[in-house]
């Protein structure tokens, strides 16, 4: 009895502490970013304009590249046949220039997708340099220190070395690509890293990202620093799943990478110049965490620490801004939340085919009966699709943390 009282005691205890860690890790300042706050009309910040303002007076100048990849796995998740008709999506569909990675047994299937598609005519840059990401300079070699991780991985049963290194190539992919288009002569304002399977549904989108959207997108962000950040230039735009929490304040370095679901891997980008800081940035605390023996399988925990490190150099698109969030009704109506900066940085006019083709679609679900019938006793239900404004890390750093809070001094990368 005495045993089984003490076993039910230890049990309590450790409910108890798990209890108190979910709440610190989750418990957030109240404040402008609470999904649950109802926002004040007269709050001048939560100001939303459905269509921005054009800022940029030489927009059409403006040169975007996309980079993606897609490499044959021992572990894929999905058949060729899935594979193409994605790709049919994104490479047969969107007209902007794009440099495309991946193993030379996809290569001409890559090419058929794009040849055989309304896009043909549009550029495409092809290479098969690399037959697996264990063959990319940052990742050379690192095939034995993958599997050794592996174990530390929570999703590890959905997960493998492989697609660790896919994950953590795209940096890479990514400055190469523009590098080496420069040392051709052709020179871009942006490049963005697009992952393969961004396109899995079907929509409007062809010359995407549009560059006057990018440029409003990295003004918006400067705007709500307050104007004391860096140039446009030296930023990056990361699209964000949540907000890290008040604990967050107290994180360093020193405890390496943070798994929490905060940014998302698929899409990053911004100049040049931005890049290759970026591409730098990464593969040193990629090497740093590595060495002290810290899981680095999912580009996503590195990618958080670094907006904790170096918050002043991040643009974020945020879809569940509390300033926009309550008009996403009902679900489905403004297509997925993870792929929502889609949306936010096409053009006007292919916002609205795309809105459009989700109302369609949403008449013609099985559970359009209800749809229709909301929808006739709340016209007001389809609104527009809110664009949700560009937000600066460092302020949303300043709002969350609190005041006091300063970004750690940082022993890898100086700035």
């Amino acid at each position: 009895m005495v045993r089984r009282r003490a076993v039910l005691g230890a049990a309590s205890v450790v409910l108890a502490t798990t209890s108190l860690l979910y709440l610190l890790l989750s418990w957030r300042r109240p404040g402008i970013y609470d999904i649950e706050r109802t926002p004040s009309p007269t709050d001048s910040r939560l100001s939303v304009s459905p269509t921005p303002p054009f800022l940029s007076a030489n927009h059409t100048t403006k040169r975007v590249l996309i980079v993606s990849g897609l490499f044959h796995l021992k572990k894929s998740k999905h058949a060729w046949d899935y594979y193409q008709w994605v790709l049919g999506m994104f490479l047969g569909q969107i007209t902007t220039d794009i440099y495309f990675f991946t193993s030379p047994d996809f290569e001409q299937r890559v090419r058929e997708v794009h040849a055989n598609s309304p896009a043909s005519s549009s550029f495409l840059r092809v290479n098969t340099t690399y037959a697996t990401p264990f063959a990319v300079p940052p990742l050379e070699g690192l095939e034995r220190p993958y599997k050794e991780i592996h174990g530390r991985d929570r999703e590890r049963k959905k997960h493998g070395p492989e697609l660790y290194a896919v994950w953590n190539a795209k940096p890479f992919f990514t400055d190469a690509a523009v590098k080496e288009l420069r040392r051709e002569g052709r020179e871009y304002d942006y490049v963005f890293w697009v992952d393969a399977g961004t396109f899995n549904q079907g929509h409007t989108y062809a010359q995407w990202p549009d560059p006057r959207r990018v440029d409003e997108f990295f003004q918006e962000a400067e705007e709500h620093r307050g104007g004391r950040g860096l140039e446009e230039k030296d930023k990056i735009i990361v699209p964000v799943y949540n907000i890290p929490s008040y604990w967050y304040r107290f994180w360093n370095e020193r405890m390496g990478p943070i798994d929490f679901e905060f940014s998302k891997g698929s899409f990053f980008g911004g100049s040049p110049s931005a890049v290759e800081w970026y591409s730098n940035a990464f593969y040193a605390y990629h090497d740093h965490f590595l060495a002290r023996g810290y899981f680095v399988g999912k580009d996503q925990t590195i990618i958080n620490a670094l907006l904790l490190l170096f918050p002043h150099r991040f643009a974020l698109q945020w879809r569940r801004d509390p300033r926009t969030a309550a008009r996403f009704w009902p679900e489905g109506k403004c297509g997925s939340e993870w792929y929502y900066y889609m949306h936010v940085l096409a053009s006007e006019s292919e916002r609205d085919a795309m809105e459009k083709m989700w109302k369609e679609r949403m008449n013609g679900w099985d559970r359009g009966k209800n749809w229709r019938k909301i929808h006739e006793l709340h016209p007001d239900a389809w609104r527009r699709c809110p664009i949700s404004p560009a937000l600066s890390m460092q302020t949303v750093a300043e709002d969350v943390f609190g005041y006091g809070w300063e970004r750690d001094r940082t022993s890898v990368v100086s700035r």
